[in-house]
């Protein structure tokens, strides 16, 4: 058996290894000739990944993978990766010297963009954007690419833009929006974005970002027109997303372009595969029929697509040598995969039966591994909580005389007042833990003096919150968000962007996911579950404090999780997390909350307003104003000191997805 095994790993292994000659030269023998144009065609491909503050996955990745397609396309390719300030004049003299009369111009983008006052800007990895003032100088202008393109009289312009994502500046803009604006394309330009103007692309889970992924796919039907190409694209994107992620495309151009030949012949493949012979308009070569040929025609295809699909798993086995649970099942599935979808080898009775017992044995210790490792997970996460419990109540009982005298007690008054104030508990065993908070009263938004603030933390206006309710004791957890979506309460699975899940806040989540979160929890418990107002949740994190953050008028990097490397107020820098961090990793407030600072934005119940003008006095939701944005607070782990003040507001769409956005919840009875 092993020998049998091992002569099918040598000759798979001497398939991914080599190009099938003689294929190529049947293809030669069929009098078919490679596809010839004399159009000349250039593209600009640009992957920004490296950003200082809010680095992405796969952008990099896009742009060496687009690159390289494009070159076996004929098209004469400037790449670049990670587009500095000081790069940008050289790279668009550079793209406007090659192109010529007549051409065709293609521009790739991915990473960060944005969109200021209806213009698009693709900023630079080392962009240090603090205000709406600094985008233009730090970024690549989308219509400036245009301007080139139209000036060099090209007859076609393609212009694909993966750059949907959040905008990681817009807390310190006034005017800026979602997504890319709309651009009005000039005569004879495609423009294909990867989602809809104003809605927010994923940045993808494996090598490529989910629209270049689909877009690589589709550019392998080369006979087809480009709108048939991009319509590929959109229902590919559409379907990976679930329908939260539609490609937008604006412009049209006269006649036909397609990568390859319309219709005709196919440019060769990049693939290291054997090369798939076109089928010609008659017989040619040897005397072989229209049938002969187009049933070497599907071989070859099928040789070609199995060939690549053994390249790709054996790679990831390779990949797995430090895990070797999992690796002894990817070995399993890989022969599996050799024996049933081989389209030349037949059946293998042996083979199946070795790859059917490989792959058993690693299914059941990948079983008990799992088992072993949730066990000791959830004894260290009681553990912790245990830990959290003790510290939080000596922090508690330390900061009791400054608590009391800044809190104006009221008389208790419900079932959750009459639990007691600072009592805390969970309403099941996959629900968050709560703490209650006393009644009382503050004051809301920012003093004049406060460093930094922003002008709708005003005016200051006292509010009095006359019952106890719960509140959170951590930010909603992954562990506890995925039980939602286990029990189909939750829509949404919420990616964790390779961070990890369990203890982690969840991210990833909109309003409206918060909103599905807080209708299981109350179906699941019978309770009242919601979002804070955002009247609680400043006074919850003040917990009876007046400075900026209520820990005092500072912040370093061991009192919460923010970009460190910018100071406030003076207080010392540092290198940052540059991700989310287990809540309850900083000391609790004195209310006994973690995390009001820092981790993730929490979303609350509020619509958003530019002031606090008619604002709620009683600590409800203010529910009237632009319902369109909802209002976020606390701050995040890629964000500014100044950003997670106590008295900070910002806001978003009830719909957007981000890494740096959370919740938090309460309970009113």
């Amino acid at each position: 058996m092993r020998v049998r095994v091992s002569w099918v790993l040598a000759s798979v292994l001497f398939i991914l290894a080599t190009v099938s000659p003689p294929l190529v030269a049947q293809q030669r023998t069929l009098g078919v000739a490679p596809a010839q144009r004399t159009e000349q065609r250039v593209a600009l491909v640009i992957g920004n990944a490296a950003y200082k503050s809010v680095p992405l996955a796969n952008p990099v990745n896009d742009a060496i993978d687009v690159a390289a397609r494009l070159k076996t396309l004929g098209f004469e390719v400037i790449e670049r990766r990670n587009l500095s300030k000081n790069e940008v004049g050289a790279t668009l003299r550079e793209f406007r010297s090659k192109l010529k009369p007549g051409a065709v111009a293609l521009f790739f983008y991915a990473g960060h963009g944005l969109q200021l006052k209806g213009v698009n800007y693709l900023p630079t990895v080392d962009a240090d954007i603090a205000s709406e003032e600094d985008v233009p100088m730090q970024s690549l202008d989308a219509n400036k690419v245009l301007e080139i393109m139209d000036e060099g009289k090209t007859r076609l312009n393609l212009v694909f833009l993966d750059a949907c994502r959040n905008n990681p500046y817009a807390r310190s803009f006034r005017s800026a929006a979602d997504g890319l604006a709309r651009i009005n394309a000039p005569s004879g330009t495609i423009i294909s974005f990867a989602t809809r103007p104003g809605s927010v692309a994923a940045d993808g889970r494996g090598r490529n970002g989910l629209y270049t992924e689909h877009l690589l796919r589709a550019m392998n039907a080369t006979d087809l027109p480009i709108e048939q190409v991009l319509k590929r694209v959109v229902s590919g994107v559409k379907g990976g997303s679930k329908g939260r992620q539609e490609p937008w495309m604006e412009g049209s151009i006269e006649g036909d372009f397609c990568f390859g030949v319309c219709g005709g012949a196919q440019v060769a493949s990049a693939a290291p595969a054997a090369a798939i012979a076109p089928l010609p308009s008659a017989p040619s070569g040897g005397g072989m029929s229209l049938d002969d040929i187009a049933k070497q025609q599907q071989s070859r295809a099928q040789w070609s697509k199995w060939q690549a699909k053994m390249k790709a798993d054996y790679k990831k086995v390779l990949a797995l040598n430090a895990a070797p649970d999992l690796q002894a099942a990817a070995w399993g599935r890989f022969l599996a995969s050799y024996a049933e979808e081989n389209p030349f080898g037949g059946e293998d009775a042996e083979l199946r039966a070795e790859a059917a017992t490989r792959k058993q044995a690693a299914e059941a210790e990948s079983a008990k591994e799992k088992e072993e490792v949730e066990n000791r997970r959830r004894e260290a996460a009681r553990q912790r909580d245990e830990a959290d419990r003790k510290r939080r109540e000596a922090t508690r009982v330390a900061l009791a005389p400054t608590t009391t005298g800044a809190i104006q007690q009221a008389s208790p008054a419900g079932a959750i007042s009459a639990a007691g104030a600072g009592r805390s508990f969970r309403d099941c065993n996959v629900c968050p833990e709560m703490v209650v908070i006393p009644a009382g009263s503050f004051t809301m938004g920012s003093p004049a003096s406060e460093p930094q603030r922003d002008a709708d933390e005003g005016p200051q206006h006292e509010v009095r919150i006359s019952r106890s309710f719960a509140a959170g004791t951590y930010e909603v957890t992954f562990d506890e968000w995925d039980a939602c979506v286990r029990e189909n309460g939750c829509s949404n699975r919420a990616e964790d962007r390779g961070w990890g899940r369990g203890r982690r806040p969840v991210i990833n989540v909109s309003w409206n996911d918060a909103k599905q979160y807080t209708e299981w929890l109350s179906r699941k418990t019978g309770k009242s579950y919601r979002l804070l107002s955002e009247a609680q949740w400043e006074y919850v994190a003040r917990a009876g404090t007046t400075t900026a953050f209520s820990f005092g008028n500072s912040i370093t990097p061991q009192l919460a999780n923010y970009d460190s490397k910018v100071s406030y107020a003076g207080s010392p820098t540092a290198s940052n997390q540059g991700k989310t961090v287990a809540v309850g990793s900083y000391a609790p407030n004195g209310f006994g909350l973690y995390d009001v600072h820092g981790n993730v934005w929490e979303w609350t119940e509020d619509c958003s307003n530019g002031s606090y003008n008619g604002a709620p006095t009683d600590g409800s939701a203010w529910t009237s104003g632009n319902c369109g944005r909802r209002v976020q607070r606390g701050g995040s782990w890629h964000d500014y000191p100044r950003d997670l003040r106590s008295a900070l507001r910002s806001r978003g769409d009830p719909s957007n997805r981000s890494f740096s956005l959370g919740l938090r919840v309460s309970r009113t009875d």
